[in-house]
């Protein structure tokens, strides 16, 4: 695993998709930035921005998948959501 980043707007869904916050392996990223870079020129545009990029590269295939998972909900906590 090289990159965790959080949830959207649900507190309950399990899925990392918010980048605005990310814990990363600075060199497993630099190694693995030709390959994302690729798959954006490849893939691109996509909904969300660098977002939706980050999330489709990751959800690609099962390798990149193991790549990545969801982070702490309380790294990237929402004002909007109950704390009980």
């Amino acid at each position: 695993i090289f990159a965790m980043y959080g949830r959207e707007h649900e507190k309950e869904r399990l899925l990392p998709i918010n980048t605005g916050v990310m814990m990363v392996d600075i060199p497993k990223f630099e190694q693995a930035w030709p390959d994302m870079f690729a798959f954006a020129l490849a893939k691109g545009p996509f909904g969300a921005f660098d977002q939706g990029w980050i999330t489709d590269y990751f959800e690609s295939t099962p390798e990149r998948k193991a790549n990545s998972t969801l982070l702490p909900v309380y790294w990237n906590w929402k004002p909007y959501w109950p704390l009980a």
